[in-house]
C-alpha cells in the first residue's frame, strides 16, 4: 500500500496532537539487570573536533527537553554516545546499550491462545490487522 503526500498531509492534520512533542512518556521505570552479569563501564569514544559544538548544543536541548539527564555521579553502567551527521549537516546524539541490553531480566508476558482471543472478540464491529514482520 502506497501512502500519497497529500493522505500523509491529512493524517498530519488531522491528528496534530499525535505529532507534537518528542514523544515521552509520564513517571519512571526501573528497569532491573541480572546480579549475574557483571556491569560494563565504556569510555567516551572520540569525537570529531568539527562536531564537538554542535553535539553540545544538542545535547543540552535534549537535556532542556528531558530527554536525558546529567550524570555526575559515578554509575556501574555507561554506554557509548554515537553522533550521526545527518544530511542536513546536523547531528543526531544515540547510544550503543548493547552490553547493557544482554543484562536487563526481561519481563515475561503470556500470550493468549486463539481460542481465548477469538471468544474476546465475539460481537466486535471492527478489525484490524497489523503486519509486524519489519517493525523495529
Amino acid at each position: 500500500m502506497e501512502i500519497h503526500p497529500e493522505q500523509k498531509d491529512g493524517v498530519y492534520k488531522q491528528f496534530q496532537d499525535v505529532f507534537e512533542g518528542i514523544g515521552t512518556l509520564p513517571g519512571l521505570y526501573h528497569i532491573e539487570t541480572d546480579p549475574h552479569v557483571t556491569p560494563i563501564h565504556h569510555a567516551a569514544r572520540r569525537l570529531p573536533i568539527s562536531f564537538n559544538d554542535c553535539a553540545k548544543k544538542e545535547l543540552n536541548k535534549m537535556e532542556k527537553l528531558g530527554v536525558i539527564e546529567k550524570q555526575e555521579s559515578f554509575t556501574d553502567w555507561a554506554s557509548p554516545m554515537v553522533v550521526v551527521e545527518k544530511p542536513n549537516k546536523s547531528l543526531r546524539i544515540c547510544l550503543d546499550p548493547r552490553n547493557l541490553n544482554k543484562a536487563i531480566k526481561r519481563e515475561r508476558f503470556t500470550i493468549s491462545n486463539p481460542e481465548e482471543i477469538l471468544a474476546k472478540l465475539a460481537g466486535a464491529k471492527y478489525f484490524s490487522k497489523f503486519d509486524a514482520t519489519s517493525g523495529f
